[in-house]
């Protein structure tokens, strides 16, 4: 039931619905104070000036985070003087060295296993630097 600028409930109690703004208003007015709104509805109100402005720089601050070396990169750049023979190769030939072309295959094969896993690296390591 409508009463003055609220409601009545059934269970007999008062319930205004107050827009965002009057919302604010009400609190700023009641509590003397700039209140925050961080959500529809939510507002912070601190007892110190100091933390109400320390909040208000941590929102204009920047979310970026420090960018974290890929994996396959930090692997190219340990190995990059053992695959640049390998990187080398395949720029002249256009293709992986078969068995017995490269001279540091023993050494790429003890590290990596074959030819490809390294050519894989070099690919993921070389495309995310562009």
């Amino acid at each position: 039931m409508a009463y003055g600028d609220g409601i009545i409930t059934n269970r007999n109690t008062f319930q205004k619905y107050y827009e965002q703004e009057e919302l604010k208003i009400y609190i700023d007015q009641v509590l003397g104070v700039d209140a925050i709104p961080v959500a529809l509805g939510m507002y912070f109100v601190f007892r110190d000036d100091a933390e109400t402005e320390l909040f208000r720089a941590s929102r204009f601050r920047s979310r970026a985070t420090t960018p974290k070396v890929r994996a396959c990169v930090k692997r190219f750049e340990e190995f990059r003087e053992l695959l640049t023979p390998l990187m080398d190769f395949i720029t002249e030939r256009g293709r992986i060295s078969s068995k017995g072309e490269l001279v540091q295959e023993a050494e790429i094969c003890a590290e990596f296993g074959s030819l490809r896993r390294p050519f894989h690296v070099i690919i993921q390591a070389t495309d995310s630097e562009e």
